[in-house]
């Protein structure tokens, strides 16, 4: 006969060892992949022409980032892609600074918007989109990215590829310089991982996710998206439940690379990825049940796949929050069988854990470092949640210093 607090336990047992058993099953295929998978290019009906054809547009929305977006302009005008075949607008959006002045002087063409509007920059995307629909029907793409961002030389030229590769979504790879010593090396980790599994991943054949703003979007795809649908503050997470939905095909270019300007500590680390998980949560509510069910109804791996990488996993920290949690519940349960599951699932998670550090160079150290701090990170966790009631799609920022510190005079990479 059950007790009051073994029944209890069974309640919370349940749907949390399904919920983080499909995050850890999930993980080591994509471990798998890591060793055994290469991608597989072109796909079917792809153009294989090695010479640059597309046109593409460049869409920058800025909100008071007159200190960083010259930096992201200066490595935009310096592609080796050709330089007629692509263009940079950008919207300066209600900005009480010269962003505008310092677009147009590193040749950028610029649209301003101070109308008594949303904010946010689902909105202000979607705003630039129809001041240049008559523009646009010259591209065959566009690419969004953050105003704090840098590009590689090399960016268009790899998006292209893999976009002329058959891939209508294509997503950036963004990262942190070795020798950034200024920057959490919890943030830098957590990009390694990133592109270790993204890669995977892309080799494997399942859709990339949209982790960052760093996105190619086909225009018979983004004639049929209403960017100002994008209420939350991670876009990308929206943007990537629309597309799986639809089946769409997302692409990873691993080597179009860029970095962002990044949390510089633990706190506003914390803080950013708060929001993240805030916003994985909504559209977890938002697309989970029609992904499942979608999945389920035609038998189709790849968007359960796609719901499980994309909207479950979401953080080695708190994975491994969730694992001590399944482990602690199954104590309640009373049960040998219950308590050996979750034992096992959580020693898969850390054996994943030490895998990724191992791939990415992680030190025993950091590992360490990133175990005490857990408890602060699980508190931030909760705070954030607990206020997510009054996040909404307005604009966000991190400190912003500008990029001399982690780079050249001329903020290259």
């Amino acid at each position: 006969m059950l007790s009051a607090l073994n029944f209890c336990g069974w309640i919370l047992f349940v749907p949390l060892v399904i919920f983080f058993g499909l995050i850890v099953l999930d993980e080591l295929i994509v471990l798998a992949g890591v060793f055994f998978c290469r991608p597989r290019l072109p796909r079917e009906g792809a153009n294989e022409s090695e010479t640059p054809q597309s046109r593409y547009a460049f869409l920058l929305a800025a909100h008071n980032e007159e200190a960083v977006l010259p930096y992201l302009l200066n490595s935009l005008v310096n592609q080796d892609y050709p330089s007629e075949l692509y263009d940079i607008y950008v919207l300066a959006d209600h900005c009480s600074d010269n962003t505008a002045a310092v677009a147009r002087a590193a040749g950028a063409t610029v649209f301003e918007r101070d109308e008594v509007e949303v904010p946010g920059k689902g909105f202000a995307v979607q705003h630039l989109l129809d001041i240049l629909k008559d523009r646009m029907k010259d591209h065959d793409a566009t690419i969004t990215l953050d105003a704090d961002a840098i590009v590689v030389p090399h960016y268009l030229t790899e998006m292209n590829r893999i976009h002329q590769a058959g891939y209508p979504v294509v997503m950036g790879c963004p990262f942190t310089p070795e020798d950034d010593a200024s920057l959490s090396w919890i943030n830098r980790f957590g990009l390694q991982c990133v592109a270790v599994s993204e890669t995977a991943r892309f080799a494997m054949g399942f859709a990339a996710r949209l982790s960052s703003n760093t996105t190619l979007i086909h225009k018979d795809v983004w004639e049929a998206f209403e960017w100002k649908c994008l209420r939350h503050l991670n876009t990308a997470e929206e943007t990537c439940g629309w597309l799986i939905e639809r089946g769409i095909p997302i692409g990873y270019a691993s080597d179009a690379r860029l970095q962002e300007e990044a949390a510089r500590d633990l706190e506003e680390f914390a803080g950013q990825r708060s929001r993240w998980y805030i916003t994985y949560c909504r559209q977890l509510w938002h697309y989970g049940p029609r992904l499942l069910w979608s999945a389920i109804r035609n038998r189709d791996w790849w968007r359960f796949e796609a719901l499980v990488g994309d909207f479950f996993v979401i953080g080695h920290t708190v994975e491994l929050l969730y694992g001590m949690l399944l482990v602690l519940i199954s104590l309640l349960t009373g049960s040998p069988i219950a308590i050996a599951i979750a034992s096992c699932l959580m020693l898969l998670k850390m054996f994943q854990v030490l895998t990724m550090c191992f791939l990415t160079g992680a030190s025993l150290r950091e590992l360490f470092q990133l175990a005490i701090r857990m408890p602060y990170h699980a508190f931030s966790w909760l705070l954030a949640m607990a206020k997510s009631t009054k996040l909404s799609a307005t604009w966000v920022h991190s400190t912003k210093t500008g990029h001399g510190r982690s780079r050249g005079n001329d903020g290259s990479i």
